[in-house]
């Protein structure tokens, strides 16, 4: 239960719990784009600020890093998705196995799905009418179609970019959150640095697995313990101080 993992944590879901009930998310991304972007800002800056106070009175439980940072990395590195059970919220530190359990984002529907596609050169009659997915929603699989030949052919352009280049478009195509700038792929850290699918960019990131796109960004939400003691040992002693195979890690400063 989220509240025996301190008051902090069951605040925090708290206000997600009713953001969810009111449609926060979806109200603010059908707002003018003035009214939305001073919206964003000021949420996410309200929320660096909480999690910098939590993180003095709790700092085992919330990372240093910004929690809405992105980083690029190789989207051949995240082979697995997080455990669907347990809480996970930007900037959190999570103890225990939640990331143990081997998921492979690949055999995901939508993930197999785009990987179908790429095998069979985008011949759409090959899904069959067996898969409930593919008869009951050919929008999906035109999606998938769309995004494919975006990113084979314009190459993979992050949320910031895709907004400056057709700003209606992108903010369209934003998948409930309350702005583009949100709408990365979005990771945790498991305890030996490895990148687990959270959320989001789900079409996106099978797309660049099966294109070998070389980067992909991502921003991350929780991460394991174990991992944030050694990416702050890193950033307190220097990458001297952790083993050699964590030092080209994209959560390792440089």
């Amino acid at each position: 239960m989220v509240f025996d993992d301190g008051i902090d944590r069951a605040m925090l879901v708290l206000i997600r719990h009713l953001s969810w009930k009111i449609q926060f998310q979806q109200r603010v991304s059908r707002l003018p784009p003035v009214i939305s972007d001073a919206v964003y800002r000021f949420v996410t800056f309200s929320n660096q600020q909480i999690l910098s106070l939590f993180r003095w009175f709790w700092p085992n439980k919330y990372t240093s890093a910004d929690p809405y940072k992105i980083y690029w990395v190789d989207p051949a590195r995240i082979k697995y998705y997080s455990s669907p059970t347990g809480l996970r919220r930007r900037g959190w530190v999570v103890d225990g196995d939640w990331d143990v359990e081997r998921l492979e984002f690949m055999g995901r529907e939508i993930p197999r799905l785009v990987k179908i596609h790429h095998e069979n050169h985008g011949n759409l009659d090959i899904y069959g009418s067996e898969n409930k997915l593919c008869s009951n929603d050919n929008k999906n699989i035109q999606r998938i179609e769309d995004l494919y030949q975006k990113i084979r052919y314009a190459g993979y352009v992050d949320q910031a970019t895709a907004l400056k280049k057709s700003p209606n478009k992108t903010r369209e195509k934003t998948n409930d959150v309350m702005h583009p700038l949100l709408n990365e792929i979005g990771v945790d850290i498991g305890r030996d640095g490895e990148l687990l699918w959270h959320m989001g960019g789900q079409h996106r990131l099978a797309i660049a697995k099966v294109l070998k796109v070389e980067k992909v960004p991502v921003q991350i939400y929780r991460r394991h313990t174990h991992w944030e003691r050694i990416r702050r040992l890193a950033n307190e002693q220097g990458t001297d101080a952790i083993p050699i195979k964590y030092h080209n890690h994209p959560d390792i400063s440089r």
